[in-house]
């Protein structure tokens, strides 16, 4: 797993990371002039292995449908790469990360990071890669903040941008829900005043990943492969525990600090690129009529703007596992930018 390391990153906050890890992954060639290069950003409790047989989780890449020859990502024109953010465990600097100040992992003390310090290592990384600008930045979920979060900030910078079942703001309000996910962390008994044993909290990680997968439409999911209720619980339990064996709860609650504080609404009119929006009649967490009010503050802000709303039984999994439902109309959004 390639990772990029650079001293002394500075946050908006001011607090500077001695060192700094982001570990990402590819797929494709660049071309000579390092111009056809797509960035594909992740959701919130995901990766950036978004294709091959398996993750670090034992789960088959998020992005399979969309990567590869003559797919959304197509691995033959494009060079795909996907970071992971800056504050997840799944190989970037973290709470679970060491703090070299005190050689103990950051835990509590890990600092706020925004969604501007995310985007801004990303852009370190391409640097570090010969990459000026890209031909797209593509994003579902957290990650389509991600997408919104650079076309603000580096709005001259990409060719187009996909943000799909995602808002340009926190509008599922996570900020409400980090008191109660620390409650019940600390209700643990392994807790240890927050500083707890990887294992102890394992049990807890794995029933609030369950929640969260049933709240993603993962029921739906497993649905498609087997009618067995006993096989259907018995894989949402397995998925759950092997993201728990991973998991660390305070890189967790960082990220929820990073996307609650996430909103460019008042930065629309800084977008230059044309974007591609596509949400999902059963998403949950960003139901159709956030997509449409996202859209009309696009277009009011100035911006050209494709919004397609797919029917799907499958939630939040919607654009991921059904990508077929989108991909004529992302295949020429991205073949005119």
């Amino acid at each position: 797993m390639p990772v990029f390391k650079m001293s002394d990153f500075q946050l908006d906050s001011g607090v500077v990371l001695p060192e700094m890890e982001i570990a990402w992954e590819s797929w494709g060639q660049l071309n000579p002039d390092r111009t056809n290069a797509i960035l594909l950003t992740h959701g919130l409790t995901s990766s950036h292995i978004a294709s091959g047989p398996e993750t670090l989780d034992s789960r088959i890449g998020w992005g399979n449908g969309q990567i590869g020859p003559g797919r959304i990502y197509d691995t033959e024109r494009h060079f795909v790469i996907a970071s992971n953010v800056l504050g997840s465990f799944y190989g970037s600097t973290c709470a679970k990360s060491i703090n070299p100040a005190t050689g103990q992992p950051w835990g509590p003390d890990f600092p706020f990071v925004t969604m501007q310090d995310v985007v801004r290592a990303q852009a370190q990384l391409l640097a570090s890669l010969g990459i000026e600008r890209l031909h797209a930045v593509a994003g579902c979920s957290l990650g389509g903040f991600q997408a919104y979060q650079w076309a603000v900030t580096f709005p001259d910078r990409m060719a187009c941008v996909i943000a799909t079942d995602t808002a340009d703001h926190d509008s599922f309000d996570l900020a409400a829900a980090i008191p109660p996910l620390l409650n019940r962390f600390a209700a643990v008994p392994g807790w240890a005043s927050g500083h707890p044993e990887v294992e102890a909290m394992q049990e807890s990680l794995a029933a609030l990943r369950e929640e969260m997968l049933i709240g993603f439409g993962l029921r739906e999911k497993i649905a498609l492969r087997t009618d067995d209720p006993a096989v259907q619980a018995a894989m949402l339990k397995d998925e759950a525990r092997n993201w728990a064996k991973v998991a660390d709860p305070w890189s967790l609650v960082s990220l929820y600090r990073t996307a609650a504080s996430f909103d460019v609404r008042a930065q629309l009119g800084r977008i230059r690129a044309p974007i591609l929006v596509v949400m999902a009649d059963t998403d949950l967490w960003y139901p159709p009529a956030v997509g449409r009010a996202q859209v009309d503050r696009l277009r009011a802000a100035g911006a050209r703007v494709t919004f397609l709303e797919i029917e799907s039984a499958l939630g939040h999994y919607a654009t991921t596992e059904e990508p077929w439902k989108w991909a004529d109309v992302a295949r020429s959004f991205l073949a005119r930018a």
